[in-house]
């Protein structure tokens, strides 16, 4: 597929919008913005408009598997010590989701799997990236033309009270058996970090449960299930960022958890 640009936000009526509890519920906003001012994160409940969310659920649930890469993080030192952060990112790996690709998706997985073993940083899951051709109005393509509106980001700094003035870096995940993402922090992504989840009838025991750390990395602080058009915005400290991971899913879960992050600025 040909480079997608990433400063080709359409001109064009958004086919998103906010859930009116954030367009126009005040009390709402103002509840958020006590809860992120006291705690650095909340949980969104509805998003979007229950159309908005079908529409970039639906999308996602459906999407062709062609269109989601296998990504893997395998640590390549033999350094004995755990290396939850600052990592290098040459061992990072990604492969398109094609027949000629599974031996290759098959053993990185393992060497994932190896890797959080000795308790160093490492994931394993689909996602996409911004590759599309520049004028694709698919609706993923759609809904990330969306994040990075003027509009959306400040609804971001609204929730948040933080002065935003740009999306970085945005992409759809989709945990199946097996994957997961280990501890990290997220320092270098943004000031705010936001994952979005699409996916119905999540439930606990299936795995995929994003838990805050404590800043030490040996204490969950807080967790959150997914749940369909609930998101998930948290402050990133500069210095240390913030401690999180995402637990494996189980093995034999015929559902995918499906997701899209993105950090702001």
């Amino acid at each position: 597929m040909a480079s997608f640009d990433n400063n080709n936000n359409e001109t064009k009526k958004s086919p998103y919008y906010f859930h009116e509890t954030l367009s126009t519920g005040q009390d709402e906003l103002a509840k958020q913005r006590a809860t992120f001012d006291q705690t650095k994160i909340i949980y969104v409940d509805n998003l979007l408009s229950e159309e908005s969310a079908n529409k970039i659920g639906n999308f996602l649930q459906t999407m062709p598997d062609n269109w989601w890469s296998s990504t893997f993080f395998i640590q390549q030192n033999n350094d004995d010590a755990p290396a939850l952060t600052d990592v290098p990112y040459s061992d990072a790996f990604s492969h398109r989701n094609i027949q000629e690709n599974k031996d290759k998706c098959e053993k990185c997985q393992q060497m994932a799997l190896q890797t959080f073993a000795q308790k160093k940083f490492s994931y394993s899951f689909n996602r996409t990236y911004e590759d599309h051709y520049a004028t694709c109005h698919c609706d993923l393509c759609s809904f990330v033309g969306f994040l990075k509106t003027p509009e959306f980001i400040a609804k971001v700094a609204e929730l948040t009270g933080y002065e935003l003035s740009r999306t970085n870096e945005i992409f759809a995940s989709k945990y199946i058996s097996g994957s997961f993402l280990s501890p990290h922090h997220d320092k270098v992504k943004g000031k705010i970090g936001m994952t979005f989840y699409l996916t119905r009838n999540w439930a606990p025991q299936y795995g995929g449960i994003l838990h805050i750390l404590s800043s030490d990395y040996k204490e969950i602080v807080n967790s959150f299930v997914p749940k369909f058009n609930h998101a998930v915005f948290f402050d990133i400290p500069q210095q240390e960022g913030i401690p999180h991971f995402v637990s494996h899913i189980a093995p034999g879960i015929p559902d995918k958890r499906l997701a899209v992050t993105c950090w702001f600025d």
